[in-house]
Order: structure tokens, then sequence, then C-alpha cells
């Protein structure tokens, strides 16, 4: 909810309001259906890089630990590279290496990223830093739209 907030979705102490409000917190849990189904949806329709890398184990984590290694990296965002030590990120993932591996290899040949095996570096697509930057804004507005919904859920009982 804080992401919603960040990106003006929702009002300033939204999130604060989640975590002390208790009848606001229950009307959002239960509005938060129509959310999940989206997401369950979207995920199973596999369709952009988001998608693709949650159908993996840790898919999830790995797709944001190449978001974050490549947001740390100074140049341009379209030609950024970056080392990932990919033993060590499994090994705090808690995966095999060859999962990893297999996964990285596997968002290569779907266009979402770039290896350079020589010099141990990788770079991140345009597609997957779109996809992705997709995906989580229509996540934060589906949020925003189950606060909404709390809301209204307040206003028809009232």
């Amino acid at each position: 909810m804080t992401c919603a907030e960040v990106a003006g979705l929702l009002p300033t102490g939204s999130t604060h309001r989640l975590k002390t409000d208790d009848d606001f917190s229950l009307r959002y849990i239960a509005a938060a259906r129509l959310m999940l189904d989206r997401v369950r949806t979207h995920i199973a329709s596999r369709r952009d890089a988001w998608s693709w890398f949650d159908s993996f184990d840790c898919g999830d984590r790995i797709a944001l630990a190449l978001l974050r290694a490549h947001y740390e990296y100074p140049g341009e965002q379209e030609t950024r590279w970056f080392l990932l030590e990919t033993r060590q990120l499994a090994e705090r993932l808690g995966i095999s290496h060859s999962h990893l591996r297999n996964v990285l290899n596997g968002a290569e040949g779907c266009g979402f990223i770039l290896q350079d095996r020589r010099n141990h570096q990788m770079g991140l697509t345009p597609q997957m830093l779109d996809d992705i930057r997709e995906f989580h804004l229509a996540f934060w507005s589906w949020v925003a739209e189950s606060a909404d919904q709390a809301d209204n859920l307040r206003r028809s009982t009232a």
C-alpha cells in the first residue's frame, strides 16, 4: 500500500490507516478478493517478464534481485551492465546454482536479459524493465482500488 501512496494512487496515510484502523483493515481484506483474482489471472497469462519469472521457484525474488542490481549500477538505463555473483545469489535465495543459471538462460532466450559471459556481466532489456514497471503499476492500482472499495463498503453499511 505504501508503494500505491508513493505512486500517487492513494492519499498519504493510507498505509498507516490500514495498520491502525481495525474496521478499515477488515473491509480492505474483504475488498481484496478482486485484486487477488486480477493478480492470479495476470500471473497465469505468462504474457510479460514478471509473469514469466514468477512461474519459477523463487522467480519473483530472482527478478527483484536483477532489478536491484540494475538500479545500483551507474550509467544509462538502457546500456547498464552489472556484475551478478550467481553463486552468492543462489545461496542467499536458498536455491541451487543450476536452477538460477537455468532461469537466467531462459530469461535471455525470452529477451528479458542480456549476458556477457566472458566478462561475467548482464543487463536488463527495455522489455523486461517496461514489463515489470507496468505490472507493478497495475498491481498498485489494484491495491488502491481495493482501498476505495473498502471505503465504499463503509459508506454502504453506514
